[in-house]
């Protein structure tokens, strides 16, 4: 649980980490809680945070590229919609 972080998100190449917003800790919010948890885990198992970061180190390369960014934007958006279909059935 972070207190500065605005949203949860999960990084890391070969141990992932999730961090979570301290907001969602609070007794209220435990269904939420549970549903981030099991998407942010989500990512962890389908390897997304080692895409990212591979992605990352390719930016260094092919910055000046739209082909590249464009490619970039799309694996983020399959990467949110593949973490919510497996979150849907844990």
């Amino acid at each position: 649980l972070c207190r500065r972080s605005p949203r949860p998100f999960c990084f890391g190449f070969k141990n992932a980490r999730v961090v979570l917003p301290a907001h969602l800790a609070k007794p209220k919010n435990q269904e939420l809680l549970r549903t981030v948890v099991h998407h942010e885990l989500a990512h962890v198992d389908l390897g997304h945070p080692r895409w990212r970061q591979v992605i990352a180190v390719c930016s260094l390369l092919l910055f000046p590229h739209p082909l590249f960014w464009w490619l970039a934007r799309q694996q983020r958006e399959a990467a949110e919609l593949l973490a919510d279909d497996q979150a849907a059935v844990s």
